[in-house]
């Protein structure tokens, strides 16, 4: 913060400038002189200037014409500007107030009525600055955030926006700031859900927070958002203004799903896993008394064929349940190699006394072709 206001006394007769620095200075002001327009307007590029006091009638650029560049210029045009001028006709007044004067002092000027201008414009630039500062530092906020974030009128028009607003969503300032806010990159934004948060929800309460929205964007593709937002009145009088934040979550619900996916696999193993422990003491237990029934029975031919198709065709569903216990394990099945023709003949070895003698040789000729050395690959 400076220690002194700064004052540009703009005035082509040395001798007023003479005096109004002879008034202001003992006040605490440092003023800074010009002797032309044209000198005064490259000490207001290059200076921080607080206050102007012009006088109009000057050669080559007049006072009119200075206060106009003034006001042009983004940098300066909140600058406070008093007139120091002869010219007492309400014409050459008004003209001035509509180049963007702010006062006036008449010449031969009145130290006390100096001062007491001076000291109320400084009071109104000190607030302005504050102003200023102010709405740059909470440009600068919304420029850090890394979520997008959005500053809306109340009538849902773009006041401000965060430039990763622009670098998420692939959108441009000049396509962006005072349109409406369903108007946006060709009215990609006109999202219902939104439109129930801005329209209904926020009319009832002041704020809502971690609204989800999955909404498909032509630019960015499907996206899943958390919509934050604020009503914030600026002061008595003044409209409200919206502020939107918005948090992209695409990818953590996709961790989501996929955890969820993992979660339900693991289960799944967990379950398998069991029905395999279970059904393979049940099957050790078959295998066992068909075991411990052959060794008590007598040897016979026709017998044997039987024991040995029912311990074979145990031994494959043992084999099966090492699979699915190995799969709960998280470890990977095997394999194996199945002859067709065996496993045919098996089955229907097994199923000889349910099936009818006629139906077993219809199926017998049916398959008669592929009961040969075929090797398929079990998976």
């Amino acid at each position: 913060m400076k220690d002194k206001s700064v004052i540009l006394a703009v005035d082509d007769e040395p001798k007023n400038t003479e005096l109004l620095e002879a008034h202001l200075v003992p006040q605490g002001y440092e003023v800074v002189r010009a002797a032309s327009g044209e000198e005064a307007l490259k000490i207001l590029s290059g200076n921080q200037i607080d206050l102007v006091l012009l006088d109009v009638m000057m050669p080559r650029m007049s006072g009119f014409e200075v206060l106009e560049k003034i006001r042009a210029d983004k940098k300066t045009r909140l600058i406070p500007v008093v007139m120091v001028t002869v010219l007492k006709e309400t014409e050459d007044r008004v003209k001035a107030l509509e180049a963007g004067c702010d006062d006036f002092i008449s010449k031969p000027f009145d130290r006390h009525e100096l001062l007491v201008r001076v000291k109320s414009l400084l009071r109104i630039k000190s607030l302005h600055d504050e102003v200023e500062e102010a709405r740059e530092y909470a440009e600068n906020i919304i420029n850090t955030v890394r979520e997008p974030l959005i500053v809306l009128d109340q009538d849902l028009r773009v006041v401000s926006v965060g430039r990763s607003f622009y670098d998420f969503f692939k959108v441009k300032p000049e396509e962006t700031v005072g349109q409406l806010i369903y108007d946006l990159g060709n009215k990609q934004w006109d999202i219902p859900k939104l439109r129930e948060l801005l329209e209904t929800i926020l009319l009832e309460k002041t704020a809502f927070d971690n609204y989800e929205v999955e909404h498909d964007f032509a630019t960015i593709g499907r996206r899943v958002m958390l919509l934050n937002a604020r009503q914030i009145e600026r002061g008595m009088g003044k409209e409200r203004i919206i502020l939107l934040a918005i948090e992209d979550i695409t990818e953590t619900r996709r961790l989501e799903a996929q955890l969820q996916q993992t979660q339900k696999m693991e289960a799944i193993a967990t379950l398998a896993g069991g029905v395999a422990h279970e059904y393979n003491n049940a099957l050790m237990g078959i295998l066992g008394n068909i075991e411990l029934l052959s060794m008590d029975l007598a040897e016979d031919e026709r017998t044997d064929k039987y024991f040995e198709a029912m311990k074979g065709s145990g031994h494959r569903m043992s084999r099966l349940t090492d699979q699915l216990l190995a799969y709960a394990r998280g470890g990977k099945y095997q394999p194996e190699d199945l002859k067709l023709d065996d496993f045919v003949i098996e089955t229907l070895a097994i199923l000889k006394h349910d099936l009818n003698p006629a139906v077993r040789k219809h199926i017998l000729r049916k398959i008669s072709h592929i009961l040969r050395p075929t090797i398929l690959r079990c998976k």
